[in-house]
């Protein structure tokens, strides 16, 4: 249970690297079109970085953030439970920040801080949890 923990913490900090990838892309690909006198409008499709950025976000960490919780609960480890729920808490709040972030777009800096927040506190999730001793009883 343990490596699964370890295993899930750190997917979702190569999720968060995916993210920003992601969102370059979009948005390198936003100035290439807008260069070739593209029109932007709500009709704007973009390409393949926005729609990655978007399920990734609202789909793939959200469930990887559950599972890690569910995955602590089961090794009863007070310290992996608490990284899993504090983790599953930003995620939520990015989320948030992500669709306020349209109205909003300054809130867009906070959805990018709040990124590197949970990518941070994945990987020290899941590099302590192999490190301290289980809890016993």
């Amino acid at each position: 249970m343990t490596s699964a923990y370890r295993a899930v913490a750190h997917t979702i900090a190569g999720c968060v690297l995916l993210q920003a990838t992601f969102i370059a892309w979009a948005m390198f690909g936003l100035r290439h079109d807008l260069d070739d006198g593209a029109t932007v409008t709500k009709d704007y499709d973009g390409n393949a970085g926005w729609v990655l950025h978007g399920v990734f976000g609202s789909l793939i960490i959200p469930l990887l953030a559950i599972a890690l919780l569910v995955v602590a609960l089961r090794l009863k480890r007070p310290d992996a439970t608490r990284f899993a729920a504090i983790l599953l808490g930003m995620v939520i709040v990015q989320a948030v920040l992500g669709y306020v972030g349209e109205a909003a777009p300054i809130v867009g800096a906070l959805h990018g801080a709040l990124a590197l927040g949970i990518m941070g506190i994945s990987v020290i999730a899941g590099t302590r949890i192999g490190r301290s001793a289980p809890a016993t009883g």
